[in-house]
């Protein structure tokens, strides 16, 4: 706050440059400015803050909330009514605003600040005299005759009335409050009246005229009191209390006393509306408002009527309508009741379903056709005995637990239990218990339907045994496949070691081409031979819910991909090139990673572009994953990428090459020995940049050993990093 005038003054104005010019000539001034840029940011802060401005200067043609509506807002807040407002617009239309002053634009500058001035020199009403000024005693004038302007046939009365003859005197003497609400009132379409003073003289517009009936236009200017001295049968004669005749003066006093507004809705009012003297029902809703002066005090009411003619009458209809259908409903009723009464007895009757009832002692009252297929009894065998008449002896404590409920008001259903017949023989029933109650609502009884379930039960049953029995048969032929598993790996393999053994020695003692070659593709082909049976062997395994089987232990994964590399340089007669980046060392299973980047490199140099290496990288900078990816310029088809880790059909999607297995279990293999590990395998592939396997292995924390073995590979792993780059710069 200015140490200066400790005034503030709030800016109400859309234009930025006129806004920021005020805010620095009041602040040179000593005063202390706050900016707003629309009415409702400002009166939101009005609201909000306990402090309120000492003066606002308010621009009335602002986009969203305009200068009207912000003072009108205003002077509705009694918290809020009594600041002075200066008025900063360009147009000379001051219809429905009234302010403390007013500066009109293009502005000048050194007369807002006068205005500003006059304005903080603390809280007057608008009819206080301004400066002793030319300008100022012409702009009072303005003010006055701007109250009344437009309003119609209302506007044009209140110009040539002799108000210094009424108890509102002088108009240059009516509070700023009054004014603007009079601007509101002659500027608006619906009724408003204002009542004013203590006498509540009244003021009203164009639209309120026909409320008056012949009263008008002698109800200018005159008490409430007067308008209304006796009942007419004119105007209001149906409408609420708070409108009619006598009462309505001391409503208006009410909201005075109180400054509470009061609402009334739908209140009928007959009016004359088309000027024949025919009175017509219509139905309004009226809110009276309190008014306050220029300091605060509650000094008059304004009355806004909205016309709620269309919404009363559809309202009354349906009202109506719903009273009409209560009374053909009460007239209807007795019959539906027969009609119902016979359509359950006869529901009842014809059931197949056992229907009875029983009081709460468990005598049976009622017994249907149904309950009589069911159990074996006639009606009169039954009736006026004890239900556990149907009860097997080992089920007898069931019938306490179920009345017991039942007083308790509850429902049991489809409680399966067992049930005697006539003839001794036990049936499963399914059971719904419900509470009988009397006229007031008191239990008295119980409704028992019982089903027949012997047929289901006996179906379930033989279903029960027909899935213990297919549930033998898979256990068996589980049996029978670990039987196989363990003939492949035995049986088959010993054999074929032979063959392996004995082609390996011929091949090293041939002494000639001739013979060289064939013993070659013996060797060729019994090694394909073990491959496929270790396949088929971890397959089987897999689907035996048995996995992969692991011996872990510490490995290094770059000494392991160089072993395999190196094999497959020689075989396959392509080039293989690998790249470390950091430390590979994690807790594996040796072989199975053997086996792993051997199904991936060999099916890569099978599936990829001639003449064009295979880069194998592995990526040991993650703390607890290693990664790896195989890359090649092979494309894998499209429809082969969705299936391609599923077993047996990876080979259905594209030709056989030389070398392959045949089985279509590579990859499926190499999936599960990754799954074992805990890791995940993924695949990208197409034309443009060929394909590649991404692997992700998890590792556990690396032991001391492991450390000191990593570190012993790291000087070679930084070489192979510098190959590494300028290997994928050729092949990607």
């Amino acid at each position: 706050m200015s140490a200066t005038t400790g005034k503030t003054i709030m800016i109400v104005d859309d234009d930025q440059a006129l806004r920021e010019s005020v805010r620095e000539l009041l602040q040179s001034d000593g005063y202390d400015a706050i900016c707003f840029a629309s009415g409702s940011a400002a009166l939101e802060r009005l609201r909000a803050d306990r402090k309120k401005p000492d003066v606002i200067l308010l621009d009335l043609m602002m986009p969203g909330m305009t200068g009207w509506q912000f003072r009108e807002e205003q002077l509705r807040d009694p918290s809020l009514a009594a600041i002075p407002v200066v008025i900063m617009t360009g147009t000379r239309d001051l219809r429905g605003i009234t302010g403390s002053d007013v500066v009109h634009k293009p502005v000048e500058l050194e007369k807002v600040l006068e205005a500003v001035e006059r304005s903080a020199g603390g809280k007057r009403d608008v009819g206080q005299a301004l400066p002793s000024s030319t300008k100022g005693e012409a702009w009072l004038g303005a003010v006055a005759s701007s109250s009344f302007a437009g309003g119609g046939e209302m506007g044009e009365r209140m110009r040539a009335f002799d108000w210094p003859q009424t108890s509102f005197g002088a108009v240059e003497s009516w509070p700023s409050s009054l004014r603007s609400a009079l601007g509101i009132c002659l500027g608006s379409r619906s009724p408003i009246a204002i009542h004013w003073g203590p006498r509540l003289a009244m003021l009203y517009n164009d639209a309120w005229a026909p409320m008056l009936g012949d009263e008008h236009p002698r109800a200018l200017g005159r008490a409430a009191a007067d308008v209304w001295p006796e009942p007419r049968e004119t105007t209001l004669v149906d409408a609420a209390p708070e409108t009619r005749d006598r009462e309505l003066p001391e409503l208006l006093r009410r909201v005075v006393e109180t400054g509470d507004r009061i609402e009334r809705r739908e209140r009928l009012v007959r009016l004359d509306r088309d000027g024949t003297g025919t009175l017509q029902d219509s139905y309004w809703d009226f809110t009276h408002l309190p008014m306050r002066n220029d300091e605060g005090a509650v000094e008059g009411v304004m009355t806004l009527a909205i016309d709620v003619t269309d919404r009363a009458l559809v309202c009354r209809t349906i009202e109506d309508s719903q009273a009409g259908s209560r009374r053909i409903v009460s007239q209807v009723e007795p019959s539906v009741a027969r009609m119902e009464a016979a359509h359950l007895a006869a529901i009842v009757t014809s059931s197949d379903d056992a229907i009875i009832s029983k009081d709460l002692r468990g005598i049976i009252r009622s017994w249907n056709k149904g309950a009589e297929r069911i159990f074996g009894y006639a009606a009169e065998d039954v009736i006026g005995k004890s239900v556990t008449l149907l009860i097997p002896n080992d089920r007898l404590n069931e019938e306490p637990g179920i009345i017991e409920r039942i007083r308790r008001g509850e429902k049991i259903d489809h409680y399966e239990t067992v049930r005697r017949r006539k003839d001794g023989e036990l049936v499963d029933i399914s059971l719904t218990v419900s509470p009988l109650r009397d006229g007031g609502g008191r239990v008295i009884g119980a409704a028992k339907i019982a089903r027949d379930i012997t047929d289901r039960r006996r179906g379930e049953e033989a279903i029960r045994h027909e899935r213990e029995a297919r549930l033998r048969e898979m256990e068996r032929a589980v049996r029978f496949s670990e039987m196989f598993v363990g003939i492949l790996g035995h049986d088959l393999r010993n054999p074929l070691s032979a063959i392996m053994t004995a082609a390996s020695l011929l091949e090293t003692r041939a002494g000639s081409e001739k013979i060289a070659k064939p013993v070659g593709r013996i060797v060729v082909s019994a090694d394909r031979m073990e491959r496929m049976i270790s396949q088929l062997l971890d397959f089987t395994r897999i689907r035996l819910g048995r996995g992969i089987p692991l011996e872990r232990s510490l490995v290094d994964l770059g000494e392991v991909a160089r072993s395999i590399l190196e094999e497959l340089e020689t075989s396959c007669q392509r080039e293989l090139r690998l790249g470390v980046l950091g430390d590979v060392v994690g807790t594996w299973d040796r072989d199975r990673l053997a086996q792993l980047l051997s199904n991936l490199a060999a099916n890569a140099c099978h599936h990829s572009t001639a003449a064009t290496p295979v880069l194998l990288q592995l990526d040991g900078s993650d703390a607890d994953v290693v990664r790896l990816e195989l890359c090649n310029r092979g494309a894998i088809p499209p429809a082969l990428l969705p299936v391609i880790f599923e077993p047996l059909r990876a080979g259905e999607q594209h030709e056989r090459r030389e070398g392959s297995s045949g089985l279509g279990l590579g990859l499926y293999i190499t999936q599960q020995i990754i799954v074992a590990h805990g890791g995940a395998i993924r695949v990208e592939s197409s034309e443009a940049q060929g394909t590649r396997f991404i692997i992700e292995l998890p590792r556990c924390a690396p032991t001391g050993s492991a450390a000191v073995f990593a570190r012993g590979r790291r000087e070679q792993s930084t070489s192979d990093d510098e190959r590494l780059r300028g290997w994928r710069e050729k092949i990607e």
